[in-house]
């Protein structure tokens, strides 16, 4: 019980620092004065252990701050705001945790990356793709012009329609990647309208070379010209078979420049003075073709099959090589298919030049009306025009049409006959041939 003294005195102690700590040192201290409390008398003793108390208090209060709580202000870890500040420490084990997202993110993204750079490879370089094909058509609507630095004329074309269009085809998976494929490389103005065979084998450097004038994927159209079509009718249909502008036709075959002894290089500027001369056949042409070409190839085809022999067959009957085909233009439209027919046909005309008759042949009249159907109206019959053989004897300035070879052969070797006349007799489906006026007035009066 004698350390009792001891304990109270280290009790009353702290209380009074907690006291202090938290009233301020001014409450801690009784007030001095008050007269009703009689003055404490201790024993040496007692106030021993008191004194040492205090002290051991004091220095713990002034003793250092441990490294730990050297946060606050100096003077000691609570720091001038008499709070105490609290140091948290990180968990063993945070550090490993750490690392081990982090690698797991770069590998992941690094996987995604080469993930999608395969997937693009294999569009660009077309590795593993489905096989298939596609004809691809650009015209040249979709194609626009410009002046480079060099005052040169560039045609571009629409990149963004033609990615889209190998998308819808089968051709490539990212039209995207191709866009920017197209822009690094130029690639825009590299394309040439036309129809192309293309293959999702390719890959995009092939793809660019491919759809080029000239390449093995182009695609050669074919259109059929027919026996009798008018130079206009030729050029509605290529026209409209996406080979090429109906306008341009007319602007080259009336001013381009073609090198050929059968043509009047004084009517150029007229397009009419290649009409004739553009045999039908069956031809191959490129889509968007250059007019000058397409009508170059016509003129070939013709001058092949108009042979020497033939020129001098047409001397030989006092007429020239125009003569001729404007002839068989004549026996073309007229003619209903059979060679016969054909020839006594050209027997009719050539009587009737030999005797400066009037041909009288609806056919030529029409012809100044070409988007006119069935037989001339009265209207039609009484127009003064050097194409109305009824009224004016003689041939027709061109050919009324471009004939085959059958109606060339017909022109440079007519039947021999009398006849001076025809009638169609749709009954029979066959044309009548009369040697008088007589027989064909009082035929044609009864049908």
């Amino acid at each position: 019980m004698a350390d009792q003294p001891d304990q109270f005195e280290e009790i009353f102690a702290q209380a009074e620092q907690r006291s202090a700590a938290v009233n301020g040192p001014d409450r801690a201290k009784p007030e001095a004065g008050t007269g009703n409390q009689a003055p404490q008398h201790t024993s040496p003793a007692s106030r021993a252990p008191a004194q040492r108390s205090t002290a051991a208090v004091k220095a713990k209060r002034t003793a250092p701050a441990s490294p730990a709580n050297r946060t606050g202000a100096p003077g000691g870890g609570n720091g001038g705001n008499g709070k105490k500040v609290v140091s948290r420490k990180r968990k063993p084990g945070n550090g490993c945790s750490g690392g081990l997202t982090y690698l797991v993110f770069v590998v992941s993204l690094s996987i995604i990356i080469a993930c999608l750079t395969w997937v693009a490879a294999t569009d660009v370089l077309a590795l593993n793709k489905e096989s298939r094909s596609a004809q691809i058509t650009l015209s040249s609507d979709q194609f626009t012009e410009s002046v480079d630095e060099e005052g040169e004329t560039v045609q571009s074309a629409d990149i963004n329609y033609v990615s889209r269009t190998l998308k819808e085809n089968g051709i490539i998976n990212y039209p995207w990647l191709f866009r920017i494929y197209c822009r690094v490389t130029n690639a825009a103005e590299k394309l040439d309208p036309g129809t192309y065979e293309l293959s999702s084998n390719y890959d995009y450097r092939a793809i660019v070379n491919k759809m080029q004038s000239g390449s093995g994927a182009m695609v050669a159209l074919e259109v059929t010209i027919t026996e009798g079509y008018t130079m206009q009718d030729i050029f509605q249909l290529l026209d409209e078979s996406g080979i090429c502008d109906y306008d341009a036709l007319m602007d080259a075959a009336a001013n381009e420049t073609f090198n050929y002894t059968f043509l009047d290089s004084s009517q150029q500027g007229d397009a009419s003075r290649l009409e004739g001369y553009l045999f039908p056949d069956t031809y191959e042409f490129y889509s968007d073709s250059d007019a000058g070409a397409i009508i170059g190839k016509m003129l070939d085809n013709f001058a092949t099959k108009f042979t020497e022999e033939m020129i001098n067959a047409a001397k030989d009957r006092g007429y020239s090589l125009k003569d001729i085909v404007t002839i068989a233009s004549y026996i073309e439209k007229e003619a209903t298919g059979s060679d016969e027919d054909r020839a006594n046909i050209a027997s009719v005309i050539y009587n009737r030049l030999d005797a400066d008759e009037p041909l009288g042949l609806d056919s030529t009249i029409l012809y100044t009306h070409q988007d006119a159907q069935g037989e001339p109206t009265e209207e039609m019959l009484q127009e003064d025009t050097p194409y109305n053989t009824r009224l004016h004897s003689g041939l027709t300035p061109t050919p009324i049409c471009n004939p085959g070879m059958s109606c060339i052969s017909a022109a440079l070797n007519p039947a021999q006959t009398d006849y001076f006349y025809f009638f169609y007799d749709k009954t029979q489906q066959k044309h009548i041939f009369f040697e008088s006026s007589y027989d064909f007035e009082a035929y044609t009066a009864s049908n």
